[in-house]
């Protein structure tokens, strides 16, 4: 037999685990989930941060029964105590029950059942037994009821039902008698009886008006009357709901669902409130309505994040709904609350096994026992306990290196309050997906750890979470530390080939994330070992006195913001020849060695030598004290004598390439620039004379240089050749008796 639905419901869509891979994939797209935004935490020096997690259930195993079950029942006792009873193990149906026991987290076996059966209920009586009733025995439905007695872990059978019922419902009743309506026996049936315990008989009580079964819930109201909502009549899907009335025995429709559906929860609020979840309509629903017994009216509330039926509905002593497993496209881990304030639900922790048609109990711990159910491919023997954890609010204070590190290892201290619920441990991540190891912390006491971020960089991320001593987790902070693991670099400007005593040294430095803090700078004189010069400085140039005919070799070195410090370089990074030589001049002479010059404007000839640096310059002076500008050496140069005739010193001086100065050299000459002056006398000054040849008496003064020359002539166009100076000298006139002119020149030393 199909253990889901009777034989005549083959047809119908809403199927339990069992039917088969095809109708799974048919209703694959009606899950969904719902998913909510993270936050980011700011970021300063020491960062803080605040997280609230909102209360939630924990699943842990607690157990296995000792037979695998679905289909069953899972009754509270009075002593504390679950007894499970019934329910089919996937190839028949069980007569075997057995007890959870909440203070060792342990199942026995107790005394079974007369009959095997599934669909069946079980209602704890006021006095402490348990009746089962009706059910199915995997070949017909079944009429038959019998109580479990506590005290003595034994069954005994009691009153048969008139008629047989399966998925039907059973609520106590404020009068302590059970109302059975519903269910399918040799059809779906529109019947209810009352089983009254104290005489172990069952009656027959007015009728539902709709015949109805899968309505899975039969809700007592604080008033007394009994609330059957949904279900499947045979042709359709059920929005109906009606409800009983214990003082009269009759049944009254009352509003009708929002939604028409079966295999939902119903679960009485602490407000008097029905709440309706899940189930199967048209499709698999996350829907969720209210059903207000004052009004008699339904109102839509918030949806379910999972679509689902064949789940539990359990009501926590908060008065939130835990709804936990169920169906949709295969059973479920999922579990949410639902919170009668908001009238909104939430995700919580998750089974640790998925599974629908299961059993929920709320122990008298205030956990909640999940029992048996059907799995992902198997029926289940086993359970475990859902915890309730309050919510809390964790903060935290996470104190990380403000300065920059050249080492991704870092010392992370925190400190961790909470609002409710004790503190227990912290973690540290890089990227919020993968976490460190568990860092035991209390409430406002500091805590810290070694921690490796990520690399290098500004910025770089660690994130802080916190754990209560209940498992509430929550990322509270990010925090961010500056990480640079590349050393820096540097460079000296490269120095000339020779230098003066006072060499002049400059360099320069990079590095990309912390910048450079500081330079080391060495010298090393010959051949002889490196020696400091400047440590950490942050200069950036600097003078260095050197001894001449040395050669320093100079090598740097930065060191950044994080104390990485870079190599020194194998070598120097320049070198130098210190020269404190000055040129020699070997030559100067004044128009080649002339000694006198009647032009003020004269030729220099130069010779210098420096055997280090090179004769690079050269200057000129008249007096010794004012000189002219440098200009580039050269072997010849003009030069202007100062004015006024006379002996004239002319200072020459020399610069090397480095500005070493030689001493000046001097070479001097007479300027005239004045002709002599002179008188003439022929014949002793007579008037005429008889011969041609006459005596001349002469007469010429110079006030620089001196005569030194003189020259004659007849007609002053004609001259003879130039003669030493003499006062006297003998003159041959022109022939023939006439009137005769002689000329007389004279010519200085200076020419």
């Amino acid at each position: 037999m199909d253990l889901h639905t009777p034989r005549h419901r083959i047809s119908h869509r809403a199927r339990l685990p069992l039917f088969g891979v095809a109708a799974a994939a048919a209703i694959l797209s009606l899950c969904f989930v719902l998913t909510w935004p993270s936050t980011a935490a700011p970021a300063t020096n020491d960062f803080s941060g605040s997280t609230s997690v909102a209360e939630r259930v924990t699943f842990a195993p607690s157990g296995s029964m000792s037979v695998a079950r679905y289909y069953h029942t899972a009754t509270l006792l009075p002593n504390g105590k679950v007894l499970v009873a019934g329910g089919h193990d996937g190839s028949s149906s069980l007569a075997s029950a057995e007890l959870y026991d909440p203070a060792s987290g342990t199942w026995s076996s107790t005394g079974s059942p007369s009959v095997a059966r599934y669909y069946h209920t079980a209602t704890l009586l006021p006095n402490g037994k348990v009746l089962v009733a009706g059910g199915h025995d995997g070949s017909g439905s079944l009429a038959s009821a019998e109580l479990y007695d506590p005290t003595t872990g034994t069954w005994s059978s009691t009153g048969s039902m008139s008629e047989a019922h399966y998925f039907h419902t059973a609520t106590l009743l404020l009068d302590g008698k059970v109302l059975v309506a519903g269910g399918y026996g040799s059809g779906i049936l529109a019947s209810a009886e009352l089983y009254d315990p104290a005489s172990g008989t069952w009656s027959s009580t007015g009728s539902p008006s709709v015949a109805r079964y899968y309505h899975n819930t039969a809700t007592l109201l604080p008033n007394g009357k009994v609330l059957v909502a949904g279900g499947y009549d045979g042709s359709g899907i059920l929005a109906s709901a009606e409800l009983f009335d214990p003082a009269s025995g009759t049944w009254s429709s009352t509003g009708s669902l929002s939604v028409a559906r079966h295999y939902h929860t119903a679960t009485l609020l602490p407000n008097g409130k029905v709440l309706v979840a899940g189930g199967y309509g048209s499709d698999i629903l996350a829907s969720a309505e209210l059903y207000d017994p004052a009004s008699g009216t339904w109102s839509s509330t918030g949806s379910l994040s999972v679509a689902r039926f064949a789940h539990t509905a359990t009501l926590l002593p908060n008065g939130k709904v835990l709804v936990a497993g169920g169906w949709c496209s295969g059973s479920l881990a999922s579990a949410e609350l639902y919170d009668p304030a908001s009238g909104t639900w939430s995700s919580t922790g998750s089974l640790s096994v998925a599974r629908s048609y299961h059993t929920a109990t709320l122990l008298p711990n205030d956990k909640v026992l999940v029992a048996g159910g059907y799995g992902s491919v198997s029926i289940l023997s086993s359970t475990e306990l859902g915890t309730l954890y309050p919510a809390n609010t964790l903060t935290a204070t996470l104190t990380l290196p403000s300065s920059w590190l050249n080492s991704t290892a870092i010392i992370a201290q925190f400190v961790g309050t909470t609002s409710a619920t004790a503190l227990d441990v912290g973690s540290l991540s890089n990227d919020a997906t993968t976490w460190g190891a568990w860092i035991t912390a209390s409430s406002g006491v500091a805590a810290s750890a070694t921690w490796s971020v990520g690399g290098e960089g500004a910025n770089q991320p660690v994130y802080l979470r916190l754990r209560d001593v209940n498992g509430q987790v929550a990322t509270v902070v990010t925090g961010t530390v500056n990480v640079d693991l590349t050393k820096p670099t540097s460079a000296m400007t490269a120095l000339p080939t020779v230098s003066p005593a006072t060499i002049a040294l400059a360099w320069s430095g990079s590095d990309a994330l912390s910048g450079v803090a500081g330079y080391d700078l060495q010298v090393r004189a010959g051949t002889g070992p490196w020696t400091s010069v400047l440590t950490n400085t942050t200069a950036t140039s600097t003078t260095y006195n050197g001894v001449g005919g040395t050669t320093y070799a100079f090598r740097l070195r930065a060191t950044d913001g994080a104390g990485n410090v870079e190599d020194w370089p194998l070598d120097a990074d320049t070198s130098t020849v210190v020269d404190t030589e000055a040129p020699v001049a070997d030559t100067l002479l004044i128009n080649s060695g002339a000694t006198t010059t009647t032009a003020g404007s004269v030729a220099l000839t130069l010779a210098a030598t420096d055997a280090t640096a090179g004769v690079a310059q050269m200057s000129f002076s008249n007096d010794g004290s004012t000189w002219d500008a440098w200009q580039p050496y050269a072997v010849a140069a003009n030069w202007q004598l100062t004015a006024g005739d006379g002996l004239n010193t002319v200072y020459a001086r020399y610069q090397d390439a480095v500005g070493n100065v030689s001493t000046s050299v001097t070479a001097t000459i007479t300027l005239d620039t004045v002709a002599p002056s002179g008188s003439l006398v022929i014949a002793n000054g007579a008037a005429i004379v008889a011969s041609p040849v006459v005596s001349l008496t002469l007469s010429a003064a110079d006030p620089t240089t001196g005569v030194a020359q003189m020259s004659f002539s007849n007609d002053g166009s004609t001259w003879d050749a130039w003669e030493p100076f003499a006062s006297s000298q003998t003159w041959t006139l022109t022939s023939g008796d006439e009137l005769k002119t002689v000329y007389a020149r004279y010519q200085d030393v200076a020419g």
